[in-house]
């Protein structure tokens, strides 16, 4: 079975278990998540050509991730997540040397707390989601420019995972 038609038949199975329908689509938008062992590991600072703005502080920055979940499990599996984006600079680079492809961002996932601004909802809107239904919490990590990042390349693609390890 495909994974597209596992994640719907799991979705319609929890609504038909719960008797109620799903809030929200499940939606991801990020690289696949890296197998194998690390073949080559670089740590620096992090650049890159461009600059990004988080969608809900509007923090510049050279990478971001977004979730959206009905729990604080940040460590649940990605298929999980009712949003889970990802999104990263063009022309990172560490330390001077280029970063080839775009990375999956390993980073501790950090609850939103604040209140969402104006722009921080309009995103969400974009994103199918409607802010004024309670029960779900938000979370938002972002690389900064010069932060300190390890970045490893494994079998199956690359990591970009904030500070050294």
């Amino acid at each position: 079975m495909g994974g597209t038609a596992a994640v719907m038949l799991h979705s319609a199975y929890a609504e038909f278990v719960s008797g109620r329908r799903a809030r929200f689509a499940n939606s991801w938008s990020h690289e696949p998540v890296p197998r194998g062992r690390v073949r080559a590991r670089l740590e620096g600072r992090v650049g890159a050509d461009e600059r990004l703005r988080a969608p809900l502080s509007g923090r510049v920055c050279v990478g971001y991730e977004i979730g959206v979940r009905h729990d604080i499990d940040t460590d649940a599996d990605p298929w999980s997540w009712t949003l889970l984006e990802q999104r990263s600079a063009a022309g990172l680079s560490i330390d001077g040397v280029a970063v080839s492809g775009r990375p999956y961002l390993r980073l501790e996932r950090k609850i939103y707390a604040q209140e969402l601004s104006a722009g921080a909802l309009d995103e969400l809107r974009k994103r199918g989601l409607d802010p004024s239904r309670p029960g779900y919490s938000l979370f938002e990590t972002i690389v900064e420019a010069g932060e300190l990042v390890t970045v490893e390349r494994r079998r199956t693609g690359i990591a970009l995972c904030t500070g050294t390890h």
